[in-house]
């Protein structure tokens, strides 16, 4: 009898998940969270329907994320990543310094983002400036890894004289935010994305034109 209830009990234990298997799941949800946050806002967004999103149990969320609002700072931190991750492949793909190659890099990465991300990309948006605010000074803090990316592009071609201004961090910050915007309100204004990349030329050789003011 002991045997039997023994074996019982062992069939009830539960199941050892591997760090490869964790770190899927994880990433799941936080895909299935951004849908839903990009979709609904933090405040209208489920637990229960990310994890219908996410295709696992109601409760097995909680296992990876103890509440929305920690779901909601893990899902900022991941496009954070991403995105700057891949503004430092396309610069480092530069083989030569080249000021408006640069500045085509980072407008072009930010476009493209825009479109393979748009749930990501909506969410930080929202998080600076719209309904997901609540989140602002944690996005921000988030965004300042971005800006000092761009402060140090720029550092190259000031120390090489290309660049005349004094201080680069206001530069840095109009770059940061034409970049973000551009594909965005050209959106949301109802020009599609042939009309961005044929006008990119024109708001890069404005941007230099502004950094090369003495």
């Amino acid at each position: 009898m002991f045997f039997r209830s023994s074996l019982v009990w062992r069939e009830k234990l539960p199941k050892i998940v591997t760090e490869e298997e964790r770190l899927t799941t994880t990433h799941r949800i936080i895909q299935a969270a951004a849908e839903e946050f990009a979709l609904v806002g933090f405040e209208q967004a489920k637990m229960e329907t990310v994890s219908e999103r996410a295709a696992i149990g109601k409760g097995t969320i909680y296992l990876y994320f103890d509440s929305k609002q920690s779901l909601f700072s893990a899902v900022l931190a991941e496009i954070s990543t991403e995105h700057l991750n891949a503004l430092r492949q396309a610069l480092g793909a530069i083989a030569t310094p080249d000021l408006k190659q640069m500045l085509v890099s980072l407008l072009g990465t930010f476009n493209r983002l825009a479109l393979e991300q748009p749930d990501g990309f909506r969410i930080f948006i929202s998080s600076l400036f719209g309904v997901n605010r609540k989140f602002k000074e944690e996005a921000a803090g988030l965004r300042r890894a971005f800006l000092q990316l761009i402060i140090e592009e720029l550092e190259k071609y000031k120390i090489s004289g290309e660049i005349k201004l004094p201080t680069l961090e206001p530069a840095a910050l109009l770059i940061l935010n034409t970049c973000e915007l551009w594909a965005l309100r050209a959106q949301s204004l109802g020009f599609d994305n042939n009309y961005v990349l044929t006008n990119q030329d024109q708001i890069v050789n404005m941007l230099l034109a502004g950094l090369k003011v003495v």
